[in-house]
């Protein structure tokens, strides 16, 4: 049972981590477009891309199937399933608020409901729990 909390509780942590830094890397432009620095924009530009492209589908299946390997879905599904869903949420909203608090957008529930509609932390979750999936099934078979 302990065994299954830190599981759990990692998993949590690793969602929002990584959530958190897809959704910085997405929204960063505000910023500099705010501060009127484009150069800035169009040296930094790539590099965020680049990083978000890997963090995105690569890293997080990666980790989410190392996890897998080690961790018995089908006895925790339903809170797999929350905590994925809470931890991309909330990492994408911390990510989306610390941004439009450095741009002159820095309305909190602005932000909230935004992220509700968009729905853009879900990508996160289904991609996580695809490798969870991916690994519960490879490791039962």
């Amino acid at each position: 049972m302990e065994q299954n909390n830190y599981s759990l509780t990692l998993l949590l942590v690793v969602i929002f981590l990584l959530s958190f830094v897809k959704g910085f890397f997405v929204r960063y432009p505000v910023i500099f477009w705010n501060l009127d620095n484009i150069q800035n924009f169009q040296i930094y530009s790539p590099i965020f891309t680049l990083i978000n492209i890997i963090i995105s589908p690569i890293l997080l299946f990666i980790i989410f199937y190392k996890i897998g390997n080690k961790f018995d879905l089908k006895s925790n599904l339903k809170s797999t399933i929350i905590r994925l869903l809470i931890g991309a949420y909330v990492g994408h909203f911390l990510a989306d608020s610390i941004v439009r608090f450095f741009s002159e957008y820095g309305i909190f529930w602005l932000t909230l409901i935004g992220n509700l509609v968009s729905l853009t932390f879900l990508t996160t979750f289904f991609i996580a729990f695809t490798g969870l999936a991916i690994a519960y099934l490879k490791q039962n078979n």
